[in-house]
């Protein structure tokens, strides 16, 4: 039967994203920077992912969350 409007579901991340975990910190390449993030929440495709702004690389584009996809995560 299909799922109506409204149906929520728990998202299961692909195979990428299986060896990551959520409150696990793990790097990310930006703009050829790497920066340490804490996942926060996992999604099918990507991580919404905590940058804790303490580096001295500015991210004024960027809120304390955003969505990273799992190819671009890597472990610490």
């Amino acid at each position: 039967m299909a799922k109506g409007w409204g149906t929520f579901y728990t998202a299961v991340p692909s195979d990428i994203g299986q060896q990551f975990s959520t409150g696990e910190e793990v790097w990310i390449t930006y703009n050829k920077n790497s920066e340490k993030v804490t996942i926060v929440r996992m999604l099918v495709n990507s991580a919404i992912v905590h940058f804790d702004n303490t580096s001295e690389i500015n991210y004024d584009h960027i809120n304390n969350r955003t969505v990273i996809s799992y190819s671009k995560l890597h472990k610490v």
